[in-house]
């Protein structure tokens, strides 16, 4: 079942300039009045939730339409990645206290955080993967929404929200929450495709963060305003990326041109470099905001 979107999220217009459709079923819009991009008609929440509650959505072979090939087997590729964004937040946090994960998936960048002292607890809405984390890293995990969670007022010292206001309904909501359970001082973090950037702008409809879900793109310019909005004071916005490895972007280029991922594949594959994990910015920004 599909619902049209009544109002822009950010700033409430209910004007906009259709864009495009991407993935043959997905409308992507721009609000006429603040330009923040958003998909409307749109799956209803109901329905849209339950893509995210089986191992299918983080192992799938369909990854330009949603989800992960393959998140648990590429965990070496995330814990090099999370050590840089601990790393990052220990300077912005000296004094190690709890963080909070919304979004946590299977629990790496929460086990990172304790592995560097921090107190870490996660929120996740894939019953699989917050069960995951339990298992593995017996993690405090609440399987749901951040707003279902019901967490104390100004608990946390750090939220992070790593690939995830992408996805909900509400981000106003989301950052709004965040808002709430931090203590003053304390720091937001999130990391979410640049719809304002470079690699968005040359490859248009195209782009590979155009996914089925993804209901909300936002650039620097209405990422700012939906901080301020919810009460933040914005510290920073940078470049963004991936630890990957030539042979993961072979698999991600099999997906646009199989000939020449087939090629690359075959012409990387005894130089001991195909495997090798590198950093590798790929259109999405890191935000660093305070309460």
């Amino acid at each position: 079942m599909l619902e049209r979107v009544k109002n822009c999220n950010l700033c409430g217009s209910t004007n906009y300039w259709p864009l495009f459709t991407v993935k043959k079923t997905v409308p992507i819009v721009k609000c006429s009045n603040c330009g923040l991009l958003y998909v409307t008609p749109r799956q209803v929440w109901e329905e849209n939730k339950q893509l995210y509650q089986t191992e299918s959505y983080f192992k799938n072979e369909n990854i330009l339409l949603y989800g992960y090939h393959n998140y648990i087997d590429e965990e070496f590729l995330y814990r090099p990645l999370f050590e840089r964004r601990i790393k990052v937040l220990e300077k912005l946090k000296p004094e190690k206290g709890r963080v909070l994960d919304v979004g946590c998936a299977a629990g790496f960048f929460l086990d990172v955080a304790q592995s560097h002292g921090w107190k870490a607890q996660g929120v996740e809405l894939s019953s699989f993967a917050a069960q995951y984390a339990r298992d593995r890293f017996k993690l405090n995990i609440f399987n749901g929404t951040l707003m279902d969670a019901k967490l104390p007022d100004k608990f946390f010292d750090v939220v992070v929200m790593d690939d995830v206001i992408e996805h909900v309904f509400d981000p106003m909501a989301q950052l709004r929450e965040a808002h709430r359970i931090l203590r003053e001082g304390g720091v937001l973090t999130l990391n979410t495709p640049n719809a304002g950037g470079f690699l968005r702008k040359v490859m248009r409809r195209r782009w590979f963060h155009f996914k089925e879900d993804h209901v909300y793109y936002f650039s620097h310019e209405t990422i700012e305003k939906a901080l301020k909005s919810a009460g933040f004071r914005l510290m920073a916005i940078k470049p963004s990326g991936k630890v990957v490895t030539m042979r993961y972007l072979f698999g991600r280029l099999n997906h646009y041109s199989r000939s020449l991922a087939h090629y690359l594949s075959k012409a990387f594959e005894n130089t001991g470099f195909i495997d090798k994990p590198f950093y590798l910015y790929i259109g999405e920004m890191v935000v660093y905001a305070r309460k």
